[in-house]
């Protein structure tokens, strides 16, 4: 089983992968549901940084119990995907991980080394989503698994996996920004220059070979190209490719592209963009 995601910086196109793996018959897609207990506040990171860079036996403890409550918070949603066995599963990997003082409930010591944490946290994944694959289909198609930020430290974690990372246009992002999204991390241009290259360059860029960095751009107006690059990334075959631009439509994605030419109220903030962030704003072909 090979698991696939996308991720991006936040409304950066990542979803235009989601609907494209939709369109494969021998990939099992797991919905909209968004997959970050690898990365969020008391998942699998935070889990490996208690049990094994700071091992502490107050802290592991408090560390486990935390990834637990967590992982019992978002049970509700999950155990839509993966069933009723999602807790079990859960269980059963903390107790792969740690060892229980008996007499004492919630009680916990860290018993793994680095690499007995990286293969039970495999299996871990692996067992979740075989939860949901009883066809044993040879992809699955998982969203937001990993953070853009430092996609190597998290691969890790999994046996088998191939991440692709989208970006897009400033401008756009912007102009979404403003008029769709209203995100309030910033309010001018200039405050969301900094936040864009802010989290740019905080990303430790991926050397391996399991990840795939695009344009969101590029998977639109010359889809063709990257449709190829991104089957072949991931290992699937084009005969599988069962219903090409049915789900993801690359003329009706062209709708929100340069959409920031359309309002006249940001034009002067758009000039700041390119002058700010020039070396990130996309080239298109005439």
């Amino acid at each position: 089983m090979r698991l696939i995601t996308s991720t991006g910086y936040y409304k950066t196109g990542a979803t235009a992968l989601n609907n494209f793996f939709q369109e494969f018959d021998n990939c099992l897609h797991c919905g909209d549901t968004q997959f970050t207990f690898v990365q969020d506040n008391d998942g699998i990171a935070d889990l490996e940084y208690r049990l094994i860079e700071n091992p502490h036996w107050q802290n592991s403890c408090k560390a486990i119990n935390n990834f637990l409550s967590y992982t019992n918070s978002i049970a509700s949603t999950y155990k839509k995907v993966f069933g009723k066995d999602y807790k079990d599963v859960t269980q059963n990997y903390i107790n792969a991980i740690s060892s229980q003082i008996e007499s004492v409930k919630g009680s916990y010591l860290p018993n793994s080394n680095k690499q007995n944490f990286y293969n039970n946290t495999r299996d871990y994944i692996d067992n979740l989503f075989n939860l949901n694959n009883p066809n044993n289909k040879q992809f699955i198609y998982a969203d937001q698994l990993v953070p853009p930020t430092n996609i190597d430290r998290y691969i890790n974690y999994f046996n088998d996996i191939r991440v692709i990372c989208v970006d897009r246009d400033p401008r756009d992002l912007y102009a979404l920004a403003k008029v769709k999204y209203k995100f309030t991390e910033f309010k001018t241009a200039k405050e969301f220059c900094l936040w864009y290259r802010n989290t740019r360059s905080l990303t430790k860029i991926s050397t391996s070979t399991n990840v795939l960095y695009i344009n969101y751009e590029d998977l639109v107006f010359k889809y063709a190209q990257t449709s190829e690059k991104i089957i072949d990334f991931v290992g699937l075959l084009e005969h599988n490719h069962i219903k090409p631009k049915v789900i993801f439509i690359p003329e009706k994605a062209m709708e929100e592209i340069q959409i920031y030419k359309n309002n006249p109220l940001i034009v002067e903030d758009i000039k700041v963009i390119e002058e700010e962030l020039k070396d990130f704003c996309y080239t298109f072909d005439l």
